[in-house]
């Protein structure tokens, strides 16, 4: 009986324990964001930082997007006009859902443009 006794007294001091460690960090966590965010130096830095962040990408001029030429060969797959003026060309995924909503969605393009999209 004695050794029930003394087990459960070492369960619930060691429950205790770990319940007030886990209190006091997550007291120290809590007071550190409740610090920071009371800190004005912090938030005008940042502010400051954000201002000539944006700055910064208003003056630089958009880059010029590349353009890659993709040579279509008699042996490639080709849905349409093989003279389209629009080429779509498409890497997809049969389990991927938005590779079926986009494919739901080619289907209308087809339907619409007939002559005009290979």
């Amino acid at each position: 009986m004695q050794e029930t006794n003394n087990s459960k007294k070492t369960f619930s001091t060691g429950l205790m324990t770990g319940i007030a460690v886990v209190a006091v960090i997550g007291f120290l966590v809590m007071a550190g964001l409740y610090w920071q965010g009371k800190n004005p130096s912090n938030t005008a830095n940042l502010s400051d930082q954000i201002d000539n962040d944006q700055e910064q990408d208003i003056n630089q001029p958009a880059p010029t997007p590349s353009k890659t030429e993709i040579a279509i060969t008699d042996s490639d797959h080709i849905r349409g006009n093989k003279n389209a003026s629009v080429n779509i060309i498409e890497f997809s995924d049969f389990q991927c859902p938005y590779c079926s909503v986009f494919h739901e969605t080619m289907k209308l393009v087809r339907e619409n443009y007939p002559n005009d999209v290979k």
